[in-house]
């Protein structure tokens, strides 16, 4: 006990002085930037000792209470890790259970280190989380660790898509519920192309301040694939969320067929094109006629289609280009077509196209970058999970099973006293021994 004490405190001591001998001299006093950056290098040095001392007492501990005729012990052997203090280097004993004929490290399951695992679970968190803000080359850098790109990659790889899936909060009744979906289009690294598809639920709009305004209870959806799953993601939380039966549900979108297929699994929403591209439609058609455009405009806020149409036919005779006709062609089908589901009043925005340029394009397609098909997918549900407000250490984290039995069952002992240790948190290790607590503590006093 005593020498633990001293050792800890040995490790603090060190760390202080060197940063007391940073200002010792008053003549060759550092600048304000060397000192901050040996302040955290001997604050991560501290640490990374301190993490080796709790592994070291962990093991001390279960060695000197284990049955020997049950659990022999073989020999001691070094584990390498890198977490976001730097290296770590963890020496534990190897044991072997009799009873289960197996053999196994007791610090390692006391104090939950992942097994084979070479990065700690903290520092996986970050960086999945700079992997999803930027580039994995950028990720692997922001760390200052010796982490690869490539590992950063799989890092990505190996999180589990079940885990990244919407889950419904509560059951709410609201007035209105608000829909709204689009595409990004992504390059893939066989030379073709992919659509991943955004639809968003929320609850309509406050104004934060003059100039924006944000969603209320935004939640996000992702898919690469074909067909309807993305939609019966987004009834299954519709309808784990909400009282469905008792309020509006209104859809907007495109006009793309996969966007109208929320009509079929959704029943009685009310479907709204998006203003934006039908603004878009109509001034690629009309290009420098602002009289046209405004007619035409006036039109479908008046609910005047068959003029809409002739206004149309009127300017198609008098184009010669084969471009521009086929461009006014093209307008009035998707103008004509969706007529009865444009509204022009600002009762029913949609900002896809907006959120899909933020939650998608900004780290899928809008730099020259080539994907496969479940590597892009995989992206874009993390770029979801992190807009929905998700933790991505909450990604990693594994269940803990009560500390009291596990260590029993290494132990093969029937004195539930003499094996109890509490729970604790020292730099993404969960478990921590009262002795290291309560030296810790007297320190801090």
């Amino acid at each position: 006990m005593k020498n633990t004490e001293e050792r800890i405190r040995t490790i603090i001591n060190d760390a202080v002085i060197k940063l007391f001998s940073l200002i010792a001299d008053g003549m060759n006093r550092p600048s304000f930037d060397s000192i901050v950056k040996t302040t955290q290098e001997a604050m991560n040095s501290v640490g990374v000792r301190l993490v080796e001392e709790v592994v070291r007492i962990t093991d001390e501990e279960y060695n000197a209470k284990r049955d020997i005729h049950a659990v022999t012990l073989r020999n001691l052997k070094t584990r390498k890790m890198i977490s976001g203090m730097g290296e770590l280097s963890l020496t534990r004993r190897l044991y072997f259970n009799k009873a289960s004929q197996k053999y196994f490290f007791a610090a390692d399951q006391l104090l939950h280190i992942e097994k084979y695992s070479r990065i700690e679970r903290e520092l996986k968190a970050k960086l999945i989380g700079d992997a999803t803000l930027t580039s994995y080359g950028k990720a692997s850098k922001l760390s200052d660790n010796c982490v690869s790109r490539q590992t950063v990659y799989n890092l990505v790889k190996k999180v589990p898509s079940k885990s990244l899936d919407v889950q419904a909060k509560g059951f709410k009744q609201v007035q209105k519920i608000y829909i709204e979906a689009d595409e990004d289009h992504i390059h893939l690294n066989n030379g073709q192309s992919a659509e991943i598809k955004l639809v968003y639920v929320h609850e309509g709009r406050r104004r934060v301040n003059r100039r924006r305004t944000e969603l209320m209870n935004a939640k996000y959806f992702v898919s690469a694939s074909k067909g309807t799953q993305i939609w019966d993601y987004v009834s299954d939380y519709l309808y784990n969320q909400y009282a469905v039966s008792k309020a509006e549900v209104h859809l907007s979108g495109d006009g793309a067929a996969w966007i109208k297929q929320g009509l079929e699994v959704i029943p009685k929403v009310k479907y709204h094109i998006d203003k934006f591209h039908v603004f878009e439609s109509i001034t690629r058609a009309t290009g420098s006629d602002t009289k046209l455009r405004r007619q035409i405009i006036n039109c479908i806020r008046t609910g005047e289609r068959e003029k809409m149409k002739t206004l149309y036919v009127q300017r198609w005779k008098g184009l010669r280009s084969v471009r521009q006709r086929r461009r006014l062609t093209d307008s009035l089908t998707y103008v004509y077509n969706n007529f009865r589901a444009i509204d022009l009043t600002q009762a029913y925005c949609c900002s896809a196209e907006g959120h899909v340029s933020h939650v998608l394009s900004s780290r899928l397609s809008s730099r020259p970058m080539a994907w496969s098909r479940l590597g892009a997918e995989k992206m874009a549900k993390l770029r979801a999970y992190y807009f929905n407000g998700g933790k991505f250490d909450a990604l990693l984290s594994t269940v803990i099973e009560n500390t009291k039995k596990k260590y029993n069952k290494f132990a093969t002992h029937e004195v539930e006293s003499v094996h109890e240790i509490p729970h604790g948190h020292v730099v993404g290790l969960d478990g921590i021994t009262d002795e290291v607590s309560r030296i810790l503590r007297s320190i801090v006093r």
